[in-house]
């Protein structure tokens, strides 16, 4: 087996894609994320890339790094990529079977403070894929310094990072400097939405590996919190169908930076 660097474009892509038989299942979301990585300038040349059954000059059958090479296609932007030639398919006996790394292991950043990126991420964008780890380490950047105020206890029934990214831009909109005092009173007001409005935590059910339990989403969980610590009235409080577009605008009016910088990837062209 022959590794090294080479440069795709998109007419070499192209060529190798003629090849790419009895690989794994396309991902529609892979591919949007690879295209995305691409268009922001976040893709980069790391040990992983192509495998492939002959040579470059000879190829025989693509076993590993389709996604890749169809996002160079759809793009028409060119990547340095690791490409292995002379691949055995026996050596995927042993490739992809360890402990996959997470957005968190590769951002380099706390499980919880990762999942508040990236809810600001989904939140700001509809196209539902994946943020790159530049993405993320830039959304970090903004809302640190207001981040580390913010205690993230559990709730049951809550999403954790969606609340709590609630919390955040409320921290920016009033301009607190210690939210001690601050959570405690949000604590009270949590309470009394649980109380008055018991919907909140039979909403939705979500099925997973383990268990299937009531739990609002991302988008649910910011709108229901904005909507208790903003002094709205409680028991008028309705979860809207709309949510996803309503906190996407509350982050927009309330803070635009973070809303450009985590919505970025829909403007690039």
């Amino acid at each position: 087996m022959k590794t090294s660097i080479v440069n795709i474009n998109p007419k070499l892509a192209e060529h190798l894609l003629a090849f790419n038989d009895k690989n794994r299942s396309f991902r529609k979301k892979t591919l949007a994320y690879f295209i995305t990585c691409l268009k922001e300038g976040s893709f980069h040349t790391t040990h992983q890339g192509i495998a492939m059954e002959g040579t470059l000059q000879n190829p025989i059958r693509i076993f590993d790094g389709q996604h890749r090479l169809m996002a160079i296609v759809s793009t028409g932007i060119c990547a340095n990529i690791l490409v292995s030639e002379n691949s055995d398919i026996a050596c995927f006996e042993n490739a992809d079977n360890g402990l996959p790394r997470s957005l968190s292991d590769r951002v380099g950043i706390k499980g919880k403070e990762t999942s508040i990126c990236s809810v600001f991420y989904y939140l700001c964008n509809t196209n539902n894929q994946k943020p790159s780890v530049d993405r993320i380490k830039i959304i970090y950047e903004i809302i640190q310094p207001i981040l580390k105020y913010i205690p993230m206890p559990g709730m049951r029934g809550l999403s954790l990072a969606g609340f709590t990214s609630a919390f955040i831009v409320q921290q920016k909109k009033y301009g607190f400097n210690n939210c001690d005092e601050f959570s405690s009173i949000d604590s009270q007001k949590i309470q009394n939405l649980a109380i008055k409005n018991p919907l909140l935590f039979n909403l939705k059910a979500k099925q997973s590996q383990h268990s299937t339990r009531g739990r609002l989403t991302h988008a649910e969980s910011f709108c229901a919190i904005w909507d208790c610590v903003d002094r709205k009235d409680l028991k008028r409080l309705i979860i809207r169908g709309d949510a996803t577009q309503r906190a996407s605008n509350i982050i927009a009016i309330e803070w635009p930076q973070l809303y450009l910088t985590a919505s970025l990837s829909n403007n690039k062209k």
